[in-house]
């Protein structure tokens, strides 16, 4: 990754609790600021007050899927 002035806000959306640690310890460690979620519906919860920079959305959710969270974006 490029290294910014500021850090990036990124949100993760992955249910897979491991894929989503490593996802978080990468993105911190290159600098970032990072909040994940597990389902697609929790992520939409907080879309709506706060402001990422970058998603990285998974596509094969529980409940909602990635595609469907991405339109409700």
């Amino acid at each position: 990754m490029a290294t910014h002035s500021e850090p990036l806000m990124v949100a993760v959306v992955e249910d897979d609790p491991r894929i989503r640690q490593l996802i978080e310890d990468e993105v911190v460690d290159e600098g970032h600021r990072v909040d994940s979620f597990s389902t697609a519906e929790a992520f939409l919860e907080v879309f709506k007050a706060e402001r990422f920079d970058l998603v990285l959305l998974d596509l094969m959710l529980p409940g909602m899927n990635g595609l469907a969270c991405l339109k409700a974006m």
